[in-house]
């Protein structure tokens, strides 16, 4: 974990958002809402998470969404993974629900 509360998983530990938010006892209500979003990272020890949107499309953006196990889904983060990273290391504090 970061300094300042973020973890950015592994390589090997990055899963679908619908496979994080289905393990272990509890279902979530909003865990289809993010098709093909992976989570890559999550904040103050899940509080929630942080997943991007990966496809074959070269020119999507790759958006960033807060996964948070509620309704309604997640807002955005960011518009995209480039800008989300710009952002945690210039003002890292933008990237907080």
């Amino acid at each position: 974990m970061c300094h300042d509360m973020f973890h950015f998983w592994k390589l090997e530990e990055l899963r679908p958002v619908v496979e994080v938010l289905s393990a272990g006892n509890r279902e979530y209500s909003d865990r289809d809402a993010y098709p093909r979003y992976f989570t890559f990272a999550d904040y103050m020890i899940r509080s929630w998470d942080y997943a991007v949107l990966l496809t074959n499309d070269r020119q999507q953006s790759a958006p960033v969404r807060f996964v948070t196990g509620t309704e309604p889904p997640g807002r955005f983060a960011d518009d995209s993974f480039y800008s989300f990273i710009r952002r945690y290391c210039e003002a890292p504090d933008q990237l907080l629900l």
